[in-house]
């Protein structure tokens, strides 16, 4: 499991994105204002604040334990099925079809069984993990509001937006200090089986 992988890290910069123009109302007022003054526009590299952050590298940690628990799980299921495969090969002579064939059964039936359970357990890890960022996120809004009103920002946007240029104001730093005062860890709990169930129904 990779933590923070790239679909993570683009569902974090589009909720960024979307917590930004809650917060300013949009990204005009009106042409009247835009018309007065020039937009300011102030930005922050989502990234780096959720993987330098003390939070972001506490979730880190707690999310590689239970990826590491998934590694040997699935060493287990490797061995497990080794061990089937090699003992169905070796009784193989002294079967009879009916009863090959059903050996053969059972066999695929666990490798299906095994991996099933594999990928909810990685499933349950990632649902985690996307929960306790959503905790960040909810903390994250009220700073990035403190931090346009502070440089008088109309507009707040992630550094991955920028094709061409560098950045005149970027408030990485500020807001990942201020989100270190406020929130230092959290508790990263997988899905649990009965909360994995609505969504596996859908």
């Amino acid at each position: 499991m990779t933590v923070f992988s790239k679909s993570t890290r683009n569902r974090l910069s589009a909720a960024l994105l979307a917590a930004t123009v809650f917060v300013t109302g949009g990204l005009f007022s009106g042409t009247v204002q835009a018309a007065q003054k020039p937009t300011v526009m102030v930005f922050v590299d989502s990234d780096r604040l959720f993987v330098e952050s003390t939070v972001g590298q506490n979730v880190r940690d707690q999310v590689k334990v239970y990826a590491e628990g998934l590694q040997k799980s699935q060493s287990e299921m490797v061995a497990k099925l080794k061990e089937n495969g090699t003992a169905l090969e070796a009784d193989k002579g002294s079967l009879s079809d009916k009863q090959l064939q059903q050996r053969a059964y059972e066999y695929e039936k666990l490798k299906n069984t095994l991996s099933m359970e594999l990928k909810l357990q990685s499933r349950a890890i990632e649902l985690g993990e996307a929960r306790a960022l959503s905790e960040v996120q909810a903390v994250l809004k009220p700073i990035f509001a403190e931090v346009m009103r502070a440089h008088g920002a109309d507009v707040m946007l992630d550094t991955s937006m920028i094709v061409v240029g560098g950045v005149d104001l970027d408030v990485t730093s500020e807001v990942m200090a201020i989100l270190n005062q406020r929130l230092k860890k959290l508790i990263v709990k997988p899905f649990t089986p009965e909360e994995m169930k609505p969504r596996s129904a859908q």
